[in-house]
C-alpha cells in the first residue's frame, strides 16, 4: 500500500523536506525474499460463532469476500459511500487509497503462512507482546 495522498506525503514534507511513497507489500516481499503477502488486517470472531452457528458463520463470510470484491470492481462508488456517510475519508482521499489498498481476502487456514511468518517478527523482537509463542492450529478457523 502506498501511503495515502495529500496528508502523508504534507507530514512527510514538513518533517524530512521531500516527498516519498513506498509500496509497503513490495517492502516486505523484498526484506523476506517471498510473495507471501503482509498481513495488515484480520478478522476475529468467538470460537461459539464458527464452531455452533456455521451457516450464519459461512454466510457472512460470503458477504466479506463479496464485498471485499465489489469494492475492488466500483471503487468510484466506494469513495462515494465513504463520503455520503460520513465515515471521515473524504472522498477525494478515499479516490485516491482505494486503489492501492490491496484488499485481498484469505480464508485463515491459506493465511496462516503470512501470520506466522508476520508474528514471528515479534515473537524475535518482543516476545511478551505475543504471548512468547506463535499461536496454535486452533487460532486458525475456516
Amino acid at each position: 500500500m502506498v501511503l495515502p495522498e495529500p496528508w502523508a506525503s504534507d507530514l512527510l514534507s514538513k518533517n524530512i523536506g521531500y516527498n516519498i511513497a513506498i509500496n509497503i507489500q513490495d517492502e516486505w516481499s523484498h526484506v523476506n525474499g517471498t510473495a507471501t503477502p503482509l498481513p495488515q488486517t484480520c478478522l476475529i470472531v468467538k470460537k461459539e460463532i464458527a464452531t455452533q452457528k456455521t451457516d450464519a458463520w459461512k454466510l457472512f463470510l460470503e458477504d466479506y469476500k463479496d464485498s471485499i470484491k465489489w469494492i475492488n470492481n466500483n471503487q468510484a462508488k466506494t469513495a462515494e459511500l465513504l463520503d455520503n456517510h460520513e465515515i471521515g475519508i473524504p472522498m477525494e482521499l478515499a479516490e485516491g487509497v482505494i486503489p492501492r489498498s490491496n484488499l485481498e481476502y484469505f480464508d485463515a487456514l491459506s493465511a496462516r503462512f503470512a501470520v506466522d511468518k508476520y508474528l514471528n517478527i515479534f515473537l524475535e523482537l518482543s516476545p511478551e507482546s505475543i504471548g512468547g509463542k506463535l499461536p496454535n492450529s486452533h487460532f486458525y478457523t475456516e
